[in-house]
């Protein structure tokens, strides 16, 4: 097909076969990686026991020395995290499928006319045999069962009868009934509705089968991944579930699944498949929420048949991706996965194909015309043979010309076939780029703003796993693997897993090393003498150090200035919203009143969400109105990280100025000019500010994302007591009775009440995100404040007058310490090398991690 593309074109070349990192490569790197972790954690932890020995008490300051020591066990606690990468789309979108081409391995359960996947499913690299593989099935705990058994139980019960003006329903006892006989197979032999006294809620919770579940863990262990599937179906699907066994999937909380994948080989990254966005499963939806809060990173899934052809499939994309983009602030923690480029298409039905490509795909057309009708003309040929003579020679010619025929015929089918399908690959990325672009543009509010980059990935999961031999049948479209654009997805991942896990190394490493050169520092100091003619020198030093304190607090009330002037207009818009909002609660509430009263009492019950009623939803829905959606947008994804990378680069060359001021000062001062400058060398102002800086965003994101793309949640907690007490209505008239108690709660004063105390909470959350960002400035500073002042201003040695025998005695000790402490950073310094080759052989940029 290279020809092809070659002569005519498709706007991209079919991409060659992407080489993958052979087994040898990734165990060294893995390797290499856990030998400098020991490394730092053996040095770090014989450093603080060092720091303890009181043979050092006269050699350092004792408020260095808590602080160093303090530092060296932080670092040696220090464990990697695993970043999350959450797959996530709406039910039948291809997730699971799409993971199992990935990883190689069919560990995940599929189905493609129903939701499959019922269980959030964690996937993490762990260094077993190929194909051995484990799982570890956690379970809710008695008390959350015990919760939800006891509203299931209520929703089952008569709570009362109708007034005359109620409607009766029954759907809360069905759904409840529906699901207690799933986990509880023998209750199925009641009648329905049971009677009362039929259901005994702790004996439920205390059964011999359920109970030994409840808030433990099951491990599973399989040697292959076929059997690991087969085995796990229960837990994490609904597919298998027989009438006669309880629905146990219905009781995991999560699925953790290990196993030597390829594509996770660097132990940074770890993959999370969530139940279906935009289930009408409220339970399956509300885990979704909280993986999608946490998530490092969104893999939004879509199928690409539905993303630029299907208007409700554009209108849900372009919503979530506002919500993600907008108001989460993912712009460079989002990935898209487009499935089904291995479904066939007819190339009649592309729109927007080049002359160049039309002539690709009529080329191959009458190719094809041409071999069908040299394949009829010789099975034409042989009919005449075969009335002549049923064994001739000739015969045999012919039919083995036909199979060829037939077997080049099929492979040009194949070959249009792909040629299509990259085709339509190309445009489908193409208009989505183009819907992503338009969202962008929509939520700045400027048509010429920079889009952040946004990786697409088109992939045909099923050819992929047919071509790996993984699934049965042959290929529906694709005949090379690299054309299935999976093996271009999983580089993807291993790269961003390499950069994650060195960027890590990296920055443990360097710690490490500052910090042993800081002791070392201390101690070669210690007991020199004061020189009185280095005072001048330090009197400039001094100054030089408090001029740039000055500088950088006016630098940061400038930056705090600006961020609380965007906060004050975002505090007016929704301050306004909130008026809105509970002037139209009362619509909302009396819009409820369509609900037959057992369903009005399960969502009272259940705290404003039921199944697919969503009163929290509906009331909060005017707050992120588009004024506050922009406002929010512009102070929390542009003023504030704009602004931390111009307050970063500020202060960054304030102290750049101010350690050349001081190095040029020493140059007058022989006896120290070299050691100044070569400490001053040492102090990388960027290996601070930037990680603070990264911290700073986190919170601000962390917090953004708290919210879940609305404030349906904080809405909730104000409305608790509220809830309960109308939730706990029973008896004759219930109905009637909860009408009334929520027309008056969201009557027009005391909802204004209500949503006043909902804008003071996000306020309040806000306001701890910003004091947490900018203690962690502050303590960046601070670390760079102290090693200016220790390493270039405070040389004068700091012991007190010594005898000759303890002088002989602190020498001795102080000898021991740096043989130590040079021993150490020389080892450090030896794993920092190694990781910077594998950074260089990589062709890996660390810098774009911040």
């Amino acid at each position: 097909m290279d020809d092809l593309f070659a002569k005519y074109g498709a706007g991209t070349s079919v991409p060659a076969a992407v080489p993958q990192p052979s087994v040898d490569k990734s165990s060294k790197i893995r390797r290499d990686a856990a030998r400098a972790m020991e490394l730092v954690k053996d040095s770090m932890h014989a450093l603080a026991a060092t720091l303890l020995d009181d043979r050092y008490d006269g050699l350092m300051v004792n408020e260095d020395r808590a602080r160093w020591k303090s530092e060296a066990e932080q670092l040696f606690s220090h464990n990697f995290q695993s970043r999350k990468l959450v797959v996530l789309g709406r039910t039948g979108a291809g997730k699971s499928t799409a993971i199992n081409a990935l990883l190689g391995a069919p560990v995940l359960s599929t189905g493609a006319d129903r939701a499959c996947t019922a269980v959030a499913t964690e996937i993490t690299y762990e260094e077993l045999p190929q194909g051995h593989c484990r799982a570890v099935i956690s379970f809710c705990s008695k008390e959350t069962w015990l919760k939800r058994v006891t509203d299931l139980v209520e929703d089952l019960q008569q709570r009362g009868e109708p007034s005359a003006d109620s409607l009766d329903d029954l759907e809360p006892a069905q759904k409840a009934w529906e699901e207690l006989t799933m986990v509880y197979p023998n209750l199925s032999q009641l009648s329905f509705p049971p009677n009362p006294n039929q259901l005994n809620v702790p004996a439920l919770v205390e059964d011999p089968i359920i109970a030994p579940l409840l808030g433990a863990s099951q491990t599973i262990t399989a040697e292959s991944y076929e059997s690991l599937e087969s085995q796990l179906r229960q837990f994490l699907t609904s597919h298998s579930n027989s009438s006669e066994e309880p629905a146990r999937w219905l009781l995991v909380e999560m699925v953790r699944i290990f196993g030597a994948f390829d594509a996770l080989a660097s132990g940074a990254v770890t993959i999370v498949d969530i139940p279906g966005f935009g289930d009408s499963n409220i339970t399956r939806t509300k885990r979704t929420q909280e993986y999608i809060r946490n998530a490092d990173e969104i893999v939004l899934v879509a199928d690409m048949r539905r993303a630029v052809d299907d208007q409700a499939t554009i209108d849900y994309l372009k919503k979530f991706l506002r919500r993600l983009i907008g108001i989460d602030g993912r712009k460079g923690s989002l990935m898209v996965i487009l499935t089904g480029s291995d479904c066939s298409v007819d190339a009649k039905q592309l729109r927007h194909v080049t002359d160049k490509e039309k002539a690709g795909i009529l080329e191959l057309e009458q190719a094809i015309i041409e071999h069908q009708n040299v394949k009829e003309d010789l099975s034409r040929l042989r009919g005449i043979i075969m009335a002549k003579s049923r064994e001739s020679s000739d015969l045999t010619k012919v039919n083995v010309m036909i199979n060829e025929k037939w077997i080049e015929l099929r492979d040009l089918n194949a070959r249009k076939d792909a040629y299509v399908a990259q085709i339509r690959t190309k445009l489908v990325t193409q208009a989505f780029q183009n819907l992503y672009r338009q969202t962008y543009h929509s939520i700045t509010q400027d048509p010429n703003s920079f889009v952040f980059p946004l990786p697409v990935f088109c992939v045909g999961s099923k050819d992929c796993l047919r071509l790996s031999g993984i699934e049965m049948g042959e290929p529906t479209v694709f005949r090379n693997i690299s054309d299935t654009g999976v093996p271009d997805l999983r580089k993807h991942i291993q790269t961003m897993g390499q950069r994650l896990l060195f960027s890590e190394l990296s920055a443990t490493l360097s710690q490490s090393i500052v910090l042993i050169h800081d002791v070392r520092t201390a101690c070669q100091k210690a007991l020199k003498t004061n020189d009185l003619r280095l005072g001048k020198y330090v009197q400039h030093a001094g100054q030089a150090l408090n001029d740039l304190q000055k500088e950088v607090n006016d630098i940061r009330a400038q930056f705090k200035s600006k961020v609380e002037v965007e906060l004050t207009k975002l505090r007016q818009a929704f301050e306004s919203e909130a008026q809105k909002a509970a002037e139209g609660s009362g619509k909302v509430i009396l819009e409820l009143d369509k609900c037959h009263y057992k369903t009005y009492s399960a969502i009272m019950r259940r705290h404003g969400q039921w199944r697919h009623h969503d009163l929290n939803g509906k009331l909060s829905e005017p707050f992120f109105g588009e004024e506050v959606f922009v406002l929010w947008n512009n102070v929390f994804n542009d003023v504030i990280p704009a602004g931390l990378r111009i307050l970063v680069t500020e202060i960054n060359t304030r102290f750049d100025d101010t350690l050349e001021k001081i190095r040029k000062r020493s140059q007058k001062m022989r006896t120290v000019s070299e050691d100044i400058r070569h400490a001053s060398e040492l102090i990388v102002v960027s290996d601070k500010l930037v990680p603070a800086r990264r911290l700073y965003n986190d919170r601000i994101t962390t917090m953004q994302r708290s919210f879940d793309g609305s404030t349906r949640d904080v809405l909730k907690a104000q409305l608790t007591q509220h809830y309960l007490t109308v939730g706990a209505e029973s008896g004759k008239g219930m109905w009637t009775r909860m009408k009334a108690l929520n027309e008056d709660r969201f009557g027009r004063l005391k909802a204004q009440e209500v949503y006043d105390r909902v804008v003071n909470r996000i306020f309040d959350d806000i306001n701890q995100a910003q004091e947490s960002g900018e203690s962690y400035l502050t303590s960046a500073l601070s670390d760079l404040y102290r090693a200016m002042s220790r390493s270039l201003v405070e040389i004068q040695g700091h012991c007190a007058p010594l005898n000759r025998r303890r002088r002989t005695h602190q020498s001795t000790d102080n000898t021991a310490m740096l043989e130590f402490l040079s021993k150490c950073e020389t080892s450090l310094q030896a794993e920092a090398k190694t990781v910077n080759a594998h950074i260089s052989e990589a062709g890996l940029v660390l810098d774009a991690l911040f």
